[in-house]
């Protein structure tokens, strides 16, 4: 790939002011509330994810969950029997604006990445490195007209 179409993608990804580029998928995802010795995890969901980057998970869900709460993260990626787990910090949350004037509260939340295995942290990274080149590049190696 050319220098000019580096630059260009470049620019198109850092526009954006987070640290990490988001991809909007389709994936549906499970967590808990991390336990006390002894007991055993109580999964939530499934709930269906927002958007995803390299540091982190978004979604909403009913159940209020505390900014600064430590949970598990359970996922499955597409074409891939063993599930992603990883333990994420919620960095934000707020009500969700679709669901302000409804009966239901709904929370959108921001879950950053604080910990996972080397091999989960492979297997996600590179999940992640094929849906960010497959969004900006054509199967020739050619970037797409955003």
């Amino acid at each position: 790939m050319g220098s000019q179409h580096l630059g260009k993608l470049r620019k198109i990804i850092s526009s954006d002011k987070r640290l990490c580029e988001r991809i909007e998928f389709p994936l549906k995802m499970f967590y808990a509330f991390q336990p006390e010795p002894g007991a055993e995890l109580d999964w939530k969901g499934p709930v269906l994810l927002d958007n995803i980057g390299g540091e982190g998970v978004g979604f909403n869900d009913s159940v209020l969950i505390a900014k600064g709460a430590e949970i598990l993260i359970r996922m499955y990626l597409p074409e891939d029997s063993v599930p992603v787990v990883f333990v994420g910090k919620v960095s934000w949350s707020k009500l969700s604006p679709v669901e302000l004037k409804s009966a239901k509260k709904i929370y959108s939340y921001g879950i950053h990445i604080e910990k996972y295995d080397p091999v989960t942290e492979s297997r996600f990274l590179g999940f992640m490195s094929d849906q960010i080149l497959g969004k900006y590049m054509d199967d020739s190696g050619n970037l797409k007209d955003i």
